[in-house]
């Protein structure tokens, strides 16, 4: 009875999600098949979902990957165009700002160092893209931030708001008369951090 129970007792533990119980039952008959049989289909579940879970670990590396090197050729085009143009016009102090932000970017954008960043961070990177954004404008567009100081530290996607101050820029204000506003929010909701990016 004592071996019967034993597995009993190691099947109820991993029912209760301890896979990494076994049987460990000893014998040559067929309780002992039985438990044998047992402890390698656990290997074997275990080994599957070791496999998963690297293999969506691996998915969302390449996923964060994509939206890193989302700057297309259009936007670094444009940048560099207007940074000529600064040059042109002898404006050296506004085109090697200008650089500094682009370079900073890009130096962010290809880095595979890390997924995360702080939002502090994140908020310094959408300043420095906002900033190139404005090249094209001929009045700037007025932007304002409103940053819960205590989430400044909490980490978020980098770059994740990249591409939505993009589409903003040239699927709202590009193409909007009078004045152009951007409005870029941080705030805690309970658990949660909404961020919040809308323009007029």
């Amino acid at each position: 009875v004592k071996p019967v129970q034993s597995l009993t007792m190691a099947m109820k533990t991993a029912q209760e999600g301890n896979l990494s119980v076994r049987a460990n039952i000893r014998r040559n008959d067929e309780i002992g098949e039985l438990a044998g049989t047992y402890d390698a289909l656990l290997c074997r579940i275990n080994e599957l979902m070791n496999d998963i879970i690297i293999e969506q670990t691996e998915k969302r590396r390449a996923e964060m990957q994509a939206l890193y090197t989302q700057i297309n050729p259009h936007f670094i085009y444009n940048t560099l165009t207007s940074i000529r143009s600064l040059v042109y016009m002898g404006d050296r102090e506004g085109a090697d700002h200008a650089l500094r932000a682009f370079a900073s970017l890009l130096k962010n954008s290809l880095s595979r160092e890390d997924e995360l960043c702080t939002i502090e961070k994140e908020i310094d990177l959408a300043k420095k893209c906002i900033e190139i954004h404005q090249l094209s404008f001929e009045r700037p567009v007025q932007v304002s931030f409103d940053v819960d100081e205590s989430i400044c530290n909490c980490k978020i996607i980098k770059m994740i708001t990249q591409p939505i101050i993009e589409n903003a820029f040239l699927h709202g204000l590009k193409a909007k008369r009078g004045s152009k506003a951007l409005f870029l929010s941080f705030r805690r909701s309970g658990d949660d951090i909404d961020i919040e990016i809308r323009d007029n």
